[in-house]
C-alpha cells in the first residue's frame, strides 16, 4: 500500500495531463508501443515504473530473478515525466525500465555484487559508462538481476543462476530446471515480464545460453559496441554486455541506447536493419557441425530453416570446418586466457571499488570465501579463482604463446575462415539444448553442444532468437557472422522472427 500512497505523492506535483487511468498495463508492450502510449498520453513512465516494481515484488520470492530494485527508480520516472510533459524527450528509451545484471555499476542507492557478499558494500559512486547512455537516453534503471556469482568463474562446478546475495534463480519456464548463466536473472526477468528490458554480460555464453532456455531473445554485440568500463570483469579478452529482450525490436532499441562512441555501428544502422523481414538476397551458413546430437532439437532446427526458407533466405549447409571434437582443445586454451585475464582485470576492478568494499584483490576473495564459507561456499568451491592466482602474467611469453595460438586457430579454422570458404554471408546454428535439472553449469543442458564459443573467443556477434519447444522448454537458434555485422544478423534475426510468428510464453507459477 505505501508504493501506491508514495507513487500518488509524487504525481500529486505532475502537470494534470500526467494523471491517468489506473487500467493501463503496459504487459507484453512492445517498447514501441510503450512509447506511443507515454507520447499519446495514455500512461507515463510513473505509471509503467510501478507496474513493474510491484510485479517484480509479486513474483521474485519465487524466481529470485532480481537482487535489488531501484529505490530512486520511481522518483527517476516523474522527473522524465516532467520532461515529457515540457517537450524534452532524452531519447528512444525516454521513460522505460531497464533492469542490469548485478554486475554493472550505478549510481543508484544499490550495491554492484556480482552476487557475492564481498561486494555487499560496492555502492559505487558513479555509473558504467553504458549506464550512462542508457541514462541519456531516458532510461529508468529498475534494479539488478541476479546473476551465477562472480558470472560463473568462480568454480569449476558453479550453479547457474546461484549467489549468496540472490539465492538461485529460477527457469522462467520450470522452475526445478537450469536457468543457465551467467545472466541467468536478466534472462529470467525478460522471459516473465518483470521488466520491458534486460541488460547481460557474455564472457562465453552468458548472454545466449539463459536467452535461448528462458525463450528470450539475446544479442551479444561485436567486442568494443558497448563499453566494459564500469563492469565488474572476468576477460578484457572476451567481456561484452548486451540486450535480453523478447523481441529481436526490443533488443534493438535497448542496444542502440547502449553503444559506445566508437561503436563501429551507429545507432541509425541497426535501426534500418528492422524495416524489411525479406531475407532474400541472404545466403545462410547452416552449421551442421552443431547437428547431429539430439534428434529432438535437430527435428525443430529443420522446422526452423524452413521458416528461414520462407522468409527468401537460401541456405547452404556447412558440414566441413570446425569439428565439434575440435571445440575440446580450444576450450583449454580459452579458460586458461580467461583466468590470467581475471586475475589482473579483477584485481584492477576492486582496487577502484569504494572505501568501503574490504576486498582489494584476487586474494582477498580466495580468503574471504574461506572465511565466509557457510554463505558462500555452500555448493560449491572457488577452484577458478585459486586457479587464477597461479596464472600467467599479461605481459609474459606464455601468455603471449597462448594468445597466438587461439588467433591462428580462429583465423584457420573460426567463423570468419567458414563464411569465405563456404561463400555465405552468416551461420545459423542450434544455440543450446533445453535445459536440464538445475545442477552445476557444465551440466545444464541435453547433450546438444552450446555454438557460442567460436563467435566468443574472437569477439564475434551473436543473436538467439527462440525457434521451438521441446517438452514445453524453449530452444533458441543462433544468427552469427563476422565483425560488425549487426545489421545483417538483426535483419536476419528479425526476418525469422516474422516468419516463425508469436511464441508461446512460460506459466507463472504461484
Amino acid at each position: 500500500m505505501w508504493k501506491k500512497m508514495s507513487v500518488l505523492v509524487l504525481l500529486l506535483g505532475l502537470a494534470p495531463c500526467l494523471l491517468v487511468a489506473e487500467s493501463y498495463s503496459p504487459l507484453n508492450k512492445s517498447v514501441a508501443e510503450l512509447k506511443t502510449d507515454m507520447g499519446s498520453g495514455k500512461t507515463n513512465s510513473v505509471e509503467i515504473t510501478s507496474f513493474y516494481l510491484a510485479r517484480i515484488e509479486k513474483l521474485n520470492p519465487i524466481y529470485h530473478a532480481v537482487i535489488n530494485t531501484n529505490p530512486d527508480a520511481e522518483k527517476i520516472a516523474v522527473q522524465l515525466d516532467r520532461e515529457r510533459a515540457g517537450g524534452k524527450v532524452r531519447g528512444h528509451l525516454h521513460g522505460i525500465p531497464v533492469l542490469l545484471k548485478d554486475n554493472i555499476n550505478t549510481r543508484d542507492p544499490i550495491p554492484t555484487t556480482a552476487g557475492s557478499l564481498a561486494l555487499k558494500q560496492n555502492y559505487a559512486l558513479e555509473d558504467a559508462l553504458l549506464v550512462k547512455k542508457l541514462r541519456a537516453a531516458g532510461a529508468v534503471i529498475l534494479g539488478k538481476a541476479n546473476l551465477s556469482e562472480w558470472a560463473n568463474m568462480r568454480s569449476t562446478q558453479s550453479i547457474s543462476g546461484w549467489s549468496a546475495m540472490g539465492g538461485f534463480t529460477r527457469n522462467a519456464w520450470d522452475v526445478n530446471k537450469n536457468p543457465c548463466g551467467s545472466s541467468s536473472g536478466s534472462a529470467v526477468a525478460a522471459a516473465l515480464n518483470l521488466a520491458p528490458l534486460t541488460v547481460g554480460s557474455e564472457t562465453d555464453g552468458s548472454i545466449l545460453c539463459p536467452a535461448s532456455m528462458n525463450g528470450v531473445v539475446g544479442f551479444k554485440p561485436s567486442a568494443g559496441m558497448v563499453s566494459q568500463t564500469g563492469i565488474v570483469p572476468i576477460s578484457h579478452s572476451q567481456d561484452t554486455a548486451g540486450p535480453i529482450t523478447r523481441s529481436v525490436a526490443d533488443a534493438v532499441y535497448l542496444l542502440q541506447g547502449m553503444l559506445a562512441d566508437d561503436s563501429g555501428v551507429s545507432a541509425a544502422e541497426l535501426g534500418s536493419a528492422l524495416e524489411s523481414t525479406s531475407l532474400k538476397g541472404i545466403t545462410i551458413g547452416v552449421a551442421r557441425f552443431y547437428s547431429g546430437h539430439d534428434a529432438a532439437v535437430d527435428k525443430v532446427f529443420e522446422n526452423a530453416l524452413i521458416a528461414l526458407k520462407q522468409a527468401g533466405a537460401e541456405l547452404v549447409d556447412v558440414n566441413d570446418n570446425m569439428r565439434i571434437e575440435e571445440l575440446g582443445g580450444l576450450e583449454g586454451l580459452e579458460i586458461a586466457r580467461l583466468l590470467a585475464d581475471m586475475k589482473t582485470d579483477m584485481r584492477a576492478y576492486l582496487k577502484s571499488a569504494p572505501a568501503a568494499v574490504k576486498v582489494r584483490s584476487m586474494e582477498g576473495l580466495v580468503a574471504f570465501n574461506k572465511a565466509n564459507k557457510d554463505t558462500e561456499m555452500p555448493h560449491f568451491a572457488q577452484e577458478f579463482f585459486e586457479y587464477a592466482l597461479k596464472s600467467p602474467a599479461l605481459d609474459s611469453k606464455e601468455y603471449q604463446q597462448m594468445n597466438a595460438s587461439i588467433k591462428q586457430h580462429l583465423a584457420e579454422r573460426g567463423i570468419a575462415a567458414i563464411l569465405k570458404n563456404n561463400t555465405v554471408d552468416l551461420l545459423v546454428a542450434p544455440s543450446y539444448g533445453v535445459a536440464g535439472l538445475l545442477k552445476n553449469e557444465r551440466k545444464s543442458a541435453t547433450q546438444q553442444p552450446g555454438s557460442t564459443q567460436l563467435s566468443a573467443m574472437a569477439n564475434l556477434p551473436t543473436i538467439t532468437v527462440p525457434m521451438g519447444l521441446i517438452d514445453g522448454l524453449p530452444l533458441g537458434m543462433s544468427f552469427m557472422a563476422g565483425m560488425h555485422s549487426e545489421p545483417l544478423l538483426i535483419r536476419a534475426a528479425a526476418g525469422f522472427e516474422s516468419a516463425r510468428g508469436a511464441f508461446a510464453q512460460p506459466e507463472i507459477k504461484n
